[in-house]
């Protein structure tokens, strides 16, 4: 197989990729907003995947370096990625999957009237 041709699923990947992120991006604020989320809950959930892109990075290749079982770290988180993402079809309730919060609430129930993270920001 030719270099060229070994890159080519790597590109197909950066293209999906890519281009879900750029359909989905402009558009998740607006759809936050219509569950009824407080500016302050959106500006959080809008900064994760930015939190995630500096800091995941650096704790996975210091667990795979202080380890040395880089293959079996990279099988077991992908195992888990694919078990937790195959929960969001166990929901029966009709719409979009409602993924389960930190207080026992549901798609962000508690941070409707910003109870839960405003009161934790002025404390």
């Amino acid at each position: 197989m030719s270099r060229r041709a070994a890159l080519w699923p790597f590109a197909g990947f950066y293209f999906c990729y890519f281009s879900f992120v750029g359909v989905t991006s402009p558009y998740w604020g607006l759809y936050l907003a219509s569950l009824g989320l407080t500016p302050w809950a959106i500006a959080v959930l809008a900064s994760m995947p930015s939190l995630a892109r500096i800091s995941a990075p650096g704790f996975w290749g210091w667990l795979a370096d202080r380890h040395g079982q880089r293959q079996k770290l990279i099988r077991l988180t992908t195992l888990a990625a694919a078990i937790s993402f195959a929960g969001l079809w166990l929901d029966t309730a009709p719409g979009p999957p409602r993924l389960p919060t930190r207080s026992g609430g549901v798609d962000g129930d508690e941070l409707r009237d910003g109870s839960a993270v405003g009161a934790n920001a002025r404390s």
